[in-house]
């Protein structure tokens, strides 16, 4: 029976293969995560998620309870400094993980939008050249789309379903304000008054204005 020793060990071997892909492509290394930093600023973040240990005396209940013990995904983020400075009030980390990011997703099938947990019990050689197939094609054009702070205000302000997170308009707002304060001002009050009163988040939103230095404009009944 293979045992997590054996699985951490293939692991190892997939992201060596990949990791050659990205190191050719500017990426670098620091554990099970990788960086790609832009001249922008913005930094790209690819990280190998190993699923936790085997079940002991839980029962596995599938669609609701997965045991995922010996498989492994890709997760892919994008890390605008400005975004994390302002949410955190804090200088960035040295090196980027992935959770740090607002704009985050794992590796999935385009059609079905289903994530992928690759098996570490397979062929692992070709799993590796799977997953460089994926971030030649679909990474790669994910990560254009927020390659830059005018198209990421743009996905995170205007796009009508929630993509990462439900403050994705207030990120898109701070981003904003250090392209264009009056746009970034206006959306920002946007999203503030689309929050309810009694919602402890419209207080967080609140005191986060102060320290932008953004005036807040309530909105008024009709």
């Amino acid at each position: 029976m293979t045992n997590k020793i054996d699985y951490k060990k293939t692991l190892d071997e997939i992201q060596k293969l990949v990791h050659s892909e990205l190191k050719a492509d500017g990426f670098k290394k620091k554990g099970r995560t990788h960086n790609k930093t832009l001249e922008n600023g913005i930094i790209q973040v690819v990280n190998f998620q190993m699923a936790k240990y085997e079940f002991d005396s839980v029962v596995e209940i599938p669609g609701i309870r997965t045991n995922l013990y010996g498989n492994f995904a890709v997760n892919i983020g994008v890390f605008v400094p400005e975004l994390y400075q302002s949410i955190f009030n804090q200088e960035p980390k040295a090196f980027i993980q992935e959770y740090d990011c607002e704009i985050r997703e794992r590796i999935n099938d385009k059609e079905s939008g289903k994530e992928y947990w690759f098996s570490l019990g397979t062929d692992y050689q070709k799993t590796a050249e799977f997953i460089i197939g994926k971030l030649k094609s679909d990474v790669e054009k994910w990560f254009d789309r927020f390659d830059d702070h005018r198209k990421i205000v743009s996905e995170l302000t205007e796009s009508k379903e929630i993509m990462f997170s439900p403050r994705e308009k207030l990120c898109g707002a701070i981003i904003e304000l250090g392209i264009d304060r009056g746009n970034g001002e206006r959306i920002f009050n946007e999203y503030y008054n689309l929050i309810e009163d009694k919602k402890p988040h419209k207080n967080y939103v609140s005191e986060l204005a102060k320290q932008l230095n953004i005036q807040l404009t309530e909105k008024t009944s009709a």
